[in-house]
């Protein structure tokens, strides 16, 4: 779809009128952030291949596309019965003390105790990605988040070679629903309740790692708190703390 038919944003082209449920969009290396309605800055309502990094031609993938939230709720929403793929892409909160977060060892920032508002659901907390369909992630960097997590799932989620790191109060939450595979991916400088992962559904993690996750607060499951089924394959578990 893209360049023939160019818009200035991911949902743009995800919202045009020539867009069919497959297409493939190709985004320019830059920085997105959200100005439509559906309060995330790619929000996929229906299947769809978005490849990032690429540059004002789309001749080279040579860059990173950078999803910015800002105050909103998700850089990536996925809905229920959508299948889609992104690549090359850097998720991330640019707006006050998440703006810090990935630029410092989260472990040794000062933090104010959170109110409840920060373990809510997502949709009070806000994530980075939410998935509630099929969704593949690769390449990607999800960092940088207060009073959220990283990755939020409760359908059916690949990352692959990619790292959350940076996130409170956890960067992982996998609900019951969800089925959850780590692939070359690493969880790691996250802190807070459930600081690497907390899986309550069905986690599996093939050559990654979590490691210098911290709790805060009495909290627990530095590393992966699980109260669900967990399959570890060549990964290494190290240096999380509680």
């Amino acid at each position: 779809m893209i360049p023939e038919q160019p818009c200035a944003t991911p949902n743009g082209a995800l919202n045009h009128a020539g867009f069919v449920a497959g297409d493939i969009v190709l985004v320019a290396a830059g920085r997105y952030t959200n100005t439509q309605e559906e309060n995330a800055v790619v929000w996929l309502a229906q299947d769809a291949y978005l490849s990032g990094g690429w540059d004002a031609t789309f001749t080279e993938q040579n860059g990173t596309s950078f999803l910015d939230i800002q105050n909103g709720w998700s850089s990536v929403h996925v809905l229920s019965g959508v299948v889609a793929s992104m690549d090359r892409f850097s998720m991330r909160s640019g707006s006050g003390l998440q703006q810090n977060i990935h630029t410092a060892d989260p472990r040794t920032l000062p933090l104010i105790p959170p109110d409840d508002r920060s373990f809510g659901p997502h949709q009070d907390a806000g994530s980075l990605v939410s998935n509630n369909g099929t969704f593949t992630l690769t390449n990607s960097h999800i960092a940088g988040l207060f009073g959220g997590f990283g990755l939020w799932n409760e359908g059916t989620f690949f990352l692959g070679d990619s790292t959350v790191e940076g996130i409170y109060p956890a960067g992982v939450l996998n609900l019951e629903a969800g089925e959850l595979t780590l692939y070359r991916s690493q969880v790691q400088n996250n802190f807070g309740i459930c600081a690497g992962i907390n899986n309550e559904g069905k986690l599996v993690l093939i050559a990654s790692t979590v490691s210098h996750n911290s709790t805060r607060y009495g909290g627990y499951g530095g590393g992966i708190r699980n109260r669900g089924s967990a399959f570890l394959v060549n990964s290494t578990i190290s240096d999380n703390s509680t």
